[in-house]
């Protein structure tokens, strides 16, 4: 396909497809990437050698010279280090906050704590203030800034970088220009990507965690809440209204408890962490020989989630108990999941990750119920290894995708 245009946007658009295929395919000479973006020879070395002056792709050596001889091509790889950028991830009582350098390698973070009753003046100060804090503490001070990612839960206008609604925060109003207000605090015009936190979990494991050969995969946030980002050939998908994903109040149980959105049983309240420690409270009494019990001194206040899955690694019976029925709706709720997007891989991420072996046997129990015999399978369902830093990473990685990572037809 020839895209047609300005010749200084075709240029900007092939120098981001060059960028892409270094990016992907890592050391790399002018041939072999005339080859990978059926770019012309003569453009490419054009393309090249523009970037190596932006600093953007550096010279690393020669290869191996072709099998009919001459002479040694010149290797280039991608600059991870020409420029830097910002993410920072608003989560329920704390701002995280990190600069890393152009593979989402962190180079200095902050975690500022926060409450749900601040305004959205007193969260966009925080960030600004965590942006200097790790600027200058990473020493990158004077050096480029590419952009700043930004990922939050509610409903995010992503194009337009507009927070439709955020239900934790209750003095929020609706439809705010959070991307702008970030912009308003910057010095330079650099760009500013927001959007949904499990969307850009999503895009943390497919550009650099679990996902990076994976074209259809989906990351699931697990916790107080419940919902989902979806990756599909390799784009996240949103939705006409930006609430794909929400899963997490579709209804599992219509006969169970009731959830904040009004509705009852939902997935989130059936499967989320305020029921298992509401369950473990309610039942310690009954189960008095348990490590739940001993640890705790009978008192269900001093039960929390770390115990509950110390005594589970502990192969404690009660804990087990209680994992297990958080596992059949967890494999429920996946199942579902399974059934509507089809996917290649399923990472599940936050709390429920300390659940192990045991929870993931669970939550495979169920899905072989409750699917076609075949498709338990051929679905992939792990733990992300990508730690309590999947959000920077992910807001990052949203950054450098729409800078770099684009899948664009090429241009010749």
């Amino acid at each position: 396909m020839r895209i047609t245009g300005k010749p200084n946007l075709l240029k900007e658009i092939n120098k981001k497809i060059v960028l892409n295929a270094t990016i992907s395919h890592g050391s790399v000479y002018k041939a072999k990437l005339a080859e990978l973006t059926k770019i012309s020879k003569p453009t490419i070395a054009k393309l090249v050698d523009s970037l190596v002056k932006d600093n953007l792709l550096k010279e690393i050596g020669y290869g191996e010279p072709s099998q009919l001889g001459g002479k040694k091509p010149l290797l280039y790889e991608f600059n991870a280090d020409a420029a830097y950028v910002i993410g920072s991830h608003i989560r329920i009582e704390e701002i995280i906050t990190a600069i890393t350098d152009c593979r989402a390698r962190i180079l200095f973070k902050v975690i500022k704590p926060i409450k749900n009753d601040y305004t959205v003046e007193q969260i966009v100060q925080i960030i600004f203030d965590s942006f200097n804090e790790v600027i200058r503490n990473s020493k990158t001070e004077g050096k480029r800034l590419l952009g700043v990612g930004i990922g939050m839960h509610g409903i995010v206008d992503h194009e337009r970088g507009i927070l439709k609604f955020a239900p934790h925060f209750k003095r929020w109003p609706r439809d705010i220009e959070f991307a702008a207000m970030i912009k308003d605090t910057m010095s330079s015009p650099i760009l500013i990507s927001i959007d949904n936190d499990c969307r850009i979990q999503a895009c943390a494991e497919k550009w650099f965690g679990a996902g990076k050969k994976i074209r259809n995969l989906i990351a699931i946030e697990t916790g107080p809440g419940i919902a989902v980002g979806v990756m599909i050939d390799n784009e996240l998908y949103r939705g006409k209204n930006y609430v794909a994903g929400e899963i997490g109040h579709t209804t599992l149980n219509p006969y169970g408890p009731k959830c904040f959105c009004g509705n009852t049983g939902c997935f989130e309240v059936m499967a989320s962490t305020d029921r298992l420690l509401k369950m473990a409270k309610e039942q310690l009494r009954y189960n008095k020989s348990s490590f739940v019990y001993e640890y705790s001194k009978g008192n269900p206040d001093s039960v929390n989630l770390d115990l509950i899955f110390d005594a589970l690694n502990k192969e404690d019976r009660f804990a087990q108990k209680l994992i297990s029925d958080i596992g059949y709706w967890l494999g429920l709720g996946i199942a579902n999941i399974i059934a509507n997007y089809d996917p290649d891989l399923i990472v599940i991420h936050g709390e429920y990750i300390k659940g192990g072996k045991f929870l993931l046997d669970k939550i495979f129990e169920v899905i072989n119920v409750h699917m076609l015999p075949e498709i338990p399978k051929k679905i992939d369902i792990i733990y992300s290894e990508l730690g309590k830093d999947v959000g920077v990473i992910g807001a990052v990685s949203m950054v450098l995708k729409d800078l770099f990572l684009l899948s664009l037809p090429q241009v010749v």
